[in-house]
């Protein structure tokens, strides 16, 4: 069972901890608890999930959602997330980061073990290059294990730069995530582990 999610804001953010500023796995998450109540008292936040990479030690994945781009921008503006939570993420962390919207899919009911992470380039007709994606995450949703999906339309910031699409992909086990690897729509994906995830009451 899913619960939709179409139409949201999206803050997909890769944080990589730099250990020549002295920064480490501990000191990272530490920050998770004060991210999370800053979170929970902006108008219009969501939903935030913080996961770690499996195969690099030291990155993680730290994802949010909004119910429009305002409500994203105006705490992104609030000086009270920058002095207890931006300066020590950035200050032992290399930071990327990708805002778009879903256009697809929902969010896990039960409790996920594993969130996967998979980006398409989108080349030519975006519309196309949609409808082609969707097919494809669609054709796995019959997959065991599978707890739900989302499909996010990130749109260039520049005309030099490409649309893209990331799918993410909650797993019951890294398990399941693995013996579905060869699937079209996870060609690249990533592996996270689910390290906390917090929805707004």
């Amino acid at each position: 069972m899913t619960q939709n999610a179409t139409g949201l804001t999206v803050s997909i953010a890769r944080f990589t901890i730099r250990p020549d500023l002295g920064g480490d796995n501990e000191e990272f998450e530490e920050v998770f608890p004060d991210h999370v109540k800053v979170f929970n008292e902006a108008e219009g936040a969501l939903r935030l999930s913080f996961a770690a990479a499996t195969a690099q030690d030291g990155q993680y994945l730290i994802t949010s959602w909004w119910q429009d781009e305002d409500a994203r921008r105006n705490l992104m503006g609030d000086p009270a997330l920058f002095r207890n939570v931006g300066i020590r993420y950035f200050s032992i962390a290399r930071h990327e980061k990708v805002n778009g919207s879903t256009v697809d899919g929902g969010f896990a009911e039960a409790a996920a073990g594993v969130l996967g992470l998979t980006r398409f380039a989108v080349e030519g007709d975006a519309e196309a290059a949609l409808t082609e994606t969707t097919a494809a995450v669609a054709a796995l949703r019959s997959t065991d294990g599978l707890l739900a999906d989302q499909l996010v339309r990130v749109r260039a910031e520049d005309e030099d730069d490409q649309d893209a699409l990331y799918l993410l992909t909650w797993w019951r086990d890294a398990e399941s995530f693995r013996a579905a690897a060869g699937a079209p729509a996870l060609a690249g994906a990533e592996e996270f582990t689910v390290v906390r995830e917090e929805a707004t009451a």
